[in-house]
């Protein structure tokens, strides 16, 4: 996935669509138009960790725009990174722990099955060992 800030909005390209906020509407490249949000727009949701709730229809809401503003920073932060444990793109900069120390990045869910077979009392970097936020 690829993020882009637009002078209208955001562009979040997938595998197959792309789907963009211009003027604070939803547009998907494949879905027809219509007043629901597709799987397109329902995955960047997913993403944003944002609930539907906030915008049942293509209008996008100041609360939400402004979650949007926040991902695309925290994703152009993260750059283009791996976890180390699954070896897959980091797509969602809001769910991942990151070494303060030597910035590998592990997602969430991958960590957890990781330490679930030996239980500790605190999350340790897989590559330096420092404590992981």
């Amino acid at each position: 996935m690829l993020i882009q800030k637009t002078d209208h909005g955001f562009v979040f390209t997938l595998k197959n669509a792309s789907v963009s906020t211009k003027d604070r509407v939803w547009t998907c490249s494949v879905c027809t138009p219509n007043e629901t949000v597709c799987a397109h727009v329902e995955y960047i949701y997913e993403l944003l960790h944002a609930s539907l709730r906030l915008c049942p229809n293509k209008t996008i809401s100041s609360m939400l725009h402004a979650r949007i503003e926040q991902f695309y920073d925290a994703y152009c932060k993260l750059g283009n990174k791996q976890c180390v444990i699954c070896l897959e793109e980091i797509e969602s900069p809001f769910s991942i722990y990151e070494c303060s120390r030597c910035t590998t990045v592990v997602h969430m869910e991958c960590m957890m099955q990781y330490w679930d077979f030996e239980p500790i009392h605190f999350l340790q970097c897989l590559i330096c060992f420092a404590s992981l936020k």
